[in-house]
């Protein structure tokens, strides 16, 4: 229980309230998806939904179905205590999924629950949560039908996942505990700084080969023989990312996070202002936090054709 402005205990949310919050955003995200795109939602093959630290019965998936009153046969996925890389793995799911089966459309969804995740502690490492996580929703439309090629905005080349669960540096950077009065709550680690840096720079580096200019290739190539074979006292190639790929889509996290990773990488005012003003605007909207920030790219007209 919480103390209201006039010191009359306040009940914290319940189970009802969480599903309210649930419906809200969920419901909102997809009937805005299914309008915009022009779908009925009769052609929808498969729904990926994730929310990490909520997991009714029946599930959200199921509860998206039968609002949109989607075919007998829709394939669910619900993903759940994955934090706020679930939509990015939901994205990873739907695309092996459409590399199998021709012609289908599906639908990848996700938020955070803010209700159940109300912190009424005063544990400083989990009050942080309260401050910067809020209400917010994606939902995003895929197919690899070769008639949508013309009508689509984007499309997806590659995904590669960086799995840092075996270190436990890593393993307890966000961790859902009790603190020392019962009250449940995320706990966020100092590490979590050097933990996201280093699994954004190996995950770049495994896209590198794929997206980098030759020359540039040639160049690393040529600077690693001269430091491993030759033994030459020579510094590394100085890794410019910008010429291999033309946006960066930073997730909002937080401000010390966004700023560690625009140092990590190098990344300009420029490219780190779509995560910064999604943060200022909308908070944390965990795994929403991506595409609120391509949101403000394509509102500010920054996608061209054949940007990365």
């Amino acid at each position: 229980y919480a103390a209201s402005s006039d010191g009359e205990a306040v009940k914290p949310p319940g189970h009802q309230d969480t599903i309210e919050e649930m419906d809200l955003v969920l419901f909102g995200a997809i009937d805005e998806l299914l309008l915009k795109t022009g779908t009925d939602a009769s052609r929808i093959d498969y729904v990926f939904v994730n929310v990490s630290t909520f997991s009714p019965s029946p599930s959200l998936a199921s509860r998206l179905v039968n609002h949109c009153k989607m075919r007998e046969d829709v394939k669910t996925y619900n993903f759940s205590g994955m934090g706020c890389s679930a939509g990015m793995i939901g994205l990873e799911a739907a695309k092996d999924m459409l590399r199998v089966h021709k012609d289908k459309y599906a639908i990848v969804i996700g938020t955070e629950n803010t209700s159940t995740n109300m912190y009424l502690g005063n544990d400083r490492s989990m009050l942080v949560t309260n401050c910067i996580f809020r209400c917010g929703s994606f939902a995003l439309l895929l197919s690899n039908r070769r008639q949508d090629r013309k009508t689509s905005k984007l499309q997806l080349l590659k995904t590669v996942r960086t799995n840092m669960a075996a270190s436990d540096a890593a393993y307890n950077v966000v961790y859902l505990r009790e603190d020392e009065q019962g009250h449940v709550g995320a706990s966020l680690s100092v590490e979590l700084l050097n933990v996201a840096a280093k699994a954004i720079t190996i995950s770049i580096m495994r896209l590198i080969p794929d997206f980098m200019p030759s020359t540039e290739l040639l160049k690393i190539a040529l600077n690693t023989m001269q430091r491993k074979v030759l033994k030459l006292k020579t510094k590394p190639y100085p890794l410019d990312f910008k010429k291999a790929f033309t946006h960066f889509g930073v997730h909002p996290g937080g401000k010390v996070v966004l700023d560690g990773i625009g140092k990590n990488l190098r990344l300009s005012d420029y490219d780190m202002e779509p995560s910064k003003m999604s943060l200022y605007r909308f908070g944390n909207t965990s795994s929403g936090g991506l595409w609120y920030a391509m949101s403000y790219k394509e509102a500010k007209e920054r996608l061209k054709k054949g940007d990365k």
